[in-house]
């Protein structure tokens, strides 16, 4: 029977590479932000553009009392501004940004936090899912007041995650199955499925055009003419 398969254009197989590196990549970005707190490997003060990025995001002026916090890991970064306010009757603004990706930071989201002492704390998030314990997995509970997904994209990085991602599974996944096809050719065998077959011969059993070269598939139609 005459091998029906058509081999797979070389766009086809970029575009199916870049889907899966921008599943791949979102998936670890998830992973990492999902952690929280854990496995933090540093902390220093929020950079200055980083601050006045975040204090004009929610139109908020910079203030003596103001004190900022950046935490960072692999694949994670927390920033957070808090606005002491000056009367205990007054509201405590907390600013945070939360940027998520590996190698290259790919999402990001805000959130302010307003407190008084006299009343609950409000969250107001942009772009910025956080985690409630009921939904989190149970390996992350312990960490679920302290994480969040950000959800905005971040272009350039997600263009450069989804690169790196996408052509280290076109090396593996297709480049494999050219070598394959190549070793079954040297060793006298159908590069398709390893029916004995000389090179510039049809494959007996799929119908197969052995031409050292290159695999050509023939459909059943091609063949009967």
């Amino acid at each position: 029977m005459a091998n029906t398969k058509r081999p797979i254009p070389l766009i086809a197989q970029f575009i199916i590479s870049a889907v899966l590196g921008c599943f791949l990549s979102t998936l670890i970005m998830v992973h990492y932000c999902a952690r929280g707190w854990e496995g933090i490997v540093e902390t220093t003060d929020v950079p200055d553009d980083v601050r006045d990025a975040m204090l004009d995001a929610w139109d908020k002026d910079a203030s003596p009392s103001m004190v900022s916090s950046h935490y960072m890991r692999v694949g994670w970064d927390w920033y957070n501004v808090v606005q002491v306010a000056d009367d205990p009757q007054d509201e405590t603004h907390q600013l945070m940004r939360v940027d998520g990706g590996w190698p290259m930071r790919m999402a990001r989201g805000e959130a302010k936090v307003a407190t008084t002492q006299t009343t609950p704390s409000t969250w107001t998030g942009r772009g910025l899912y956080r985690f409630s314990t009921g939904t989190r997995p149970r390996r992350y509970w312990q960490y679920a007041s302290n994480s969040a997904i950000p959800l905005r994209p971040i272009w350039s990085g997600l263009l450069i995650n989804t690169a790196l991602y996408g052509a280290a599974i076109w090396i593996i996944w297709f480049q494999l199955l050219i070598v394959r096809r190549a070793r079954r050719t040297r060793a006298g065998k159908c590069a398709i499925c390893r029916y004995p077959t000389a090179i510039g011969e049809r494959c007996a059993e799929c119908g197969t055009l052995q031409d050292g070269r290159s695999i050509q598939w023939k459909s059943k139609r091609a063949l009967a003419s």
